[in-house]
């Protein structure tokens, strides 16, 4: 049996359809997919398909997700699911920052 988790993070151009993969070892699941921040509907659908159809038991989501956008999915998949979010130090959150805008991520 695995521990089956998701890594879910935004990007301004992803596709989770496209942008999707998994890791399997004998004990855990590790599925990362990548969503846009536009469409916070399509992203609550992702996760429950995510719980439904492939078992998942336990979300990790990056820095991009809002406190709202977690409560309203933790209510929708129910108590039983973990939900928990990566956040970085300040001085970390401040070097992403620059990196992305870098990128032209914003």
């Amino acid at each position: 049996m695995q521990f089956k988790t998701a890594f879910v993070s935004m990007a301004p151009d992803a596709d989770p359809e496209v942008h999707r993969k998994e890791i399997s070892l004998s004990k855990y699941l590790l599925i990362t997919v990548l969503v846009s921040p536009a469409d916070k509907e399509k992203i609550i659908e992702l996760c429950r398909g995510l719980v439904n159809n492939d078992g998942v038991k336990s979300f990790i989501f990056c820095p991009g997700f809002g406190y709202s956008l977690l409560a309203r999915i933790e209510k929708e998949l129910g108590k039983d699911i973990a939900i928990n979010i990566s956040r970085g130090d300040g001085r970390s959150s401040r070097i992403s920052y620059k990196e992305m805008k870098k990128a032209e991520w914003f």
